[in-house]
């Protein structure tokens, strides 16, 4: 795939000036997507076997005062990037098919508009290796933001070194532009001594890494 160099070949700038058609379809075919932004990866209270706390076998979460911290940066910019024009979609964790969004203990310090944004459920790192059976070699998730014209994916969410890192990898794979928003992922409790390289794969794979501020003010300028 092509792998962009900075943001304005991310978002498909490729002219001093552009019209208003232009505008629009950047804004459509591009989809602020969140990862596992649920209770159980970002709460530092959160129990999930609260009748087992004593018991180290049945895990109970992993967010810390990081991934705390981040969701509150989650909650006050993830409308911002939906007034800019956005598609914004979430990406939870789930065990079962049918086990919806609440899982996990339900989003954390975020709200969710049912009627606007997208949802995708996946048991495993990435929803694009989500199946909905186990012999589907295809991914919904993919087929989904097909469907919708997405090309351009912006990424935030939890876990940086597990989903985020491999839904980035999956995502770009399947020849998506990818933007990872640096100060919206976090790792959870425990961290991960192999971030640094994770992060510098992705970006050798094609992703832009920078913060939401710098993508902020591109999709301001197309207003």
């Amino acid at each position: 795939m092509s792998k962009p160099q900075s943001l304005a070949e991310f978002f498909g700038i490729d002219k001093v000036e552009f019209n208003v058609k232009d505008q629009e379809d950047i804004l459509r075919s591009t989809a602020h997507l969140i990862i596992d932004a649920q209770r159980y990866f970002a709460d530092p209270e959160y129990l999930h076997n609260p009748e087992h706390v004593n018991d180290p076998s049945y895990p109970q979460g992993g967010g810390d005062a990081g991934t705390d911290a981040v969701s509150d940066h989650l909650a006050a910019l993830v409308p911002e990037f939906k007034s800019a024009g956005l598609n914004t979609g979430w990406v939870f964790f789930r065990n079962r098919p049918h086990e919806n969004e609440d899982a996990y203990g339900g989003f954390y310090k975020v709200q969710p508009d049912r009627e606007t944004d997208f949802f995708a459920g996946k048991s495993t790192t990435s929803p694009f290796e989500d199946r909905l059976e186990h012999y589907d070699e295809n991914s919904a998730f993919k087929a989904m933001l097909e469907e919708k014209g997405i090309k351009n994916l912006i990424v935030s969410g939890f876990n940086t070194s597990g989903c985020v890192y491999k839904t980035v990898l999956d995502a770009l794979q399947a020849d998506f532009n990818v933007c990872v928003l640096t100060d919206m992922t976090k790792n959870g409790a425990g961290g991960d001594p192999r971030l640094e390289e994770k992060l510098a794969h992705m970006r050798e794979e094609g992703a832009i890494l920078t913060d939401s501020n710098s993508v902020l003010e591109t999709l301001h300028s197309l207003g």
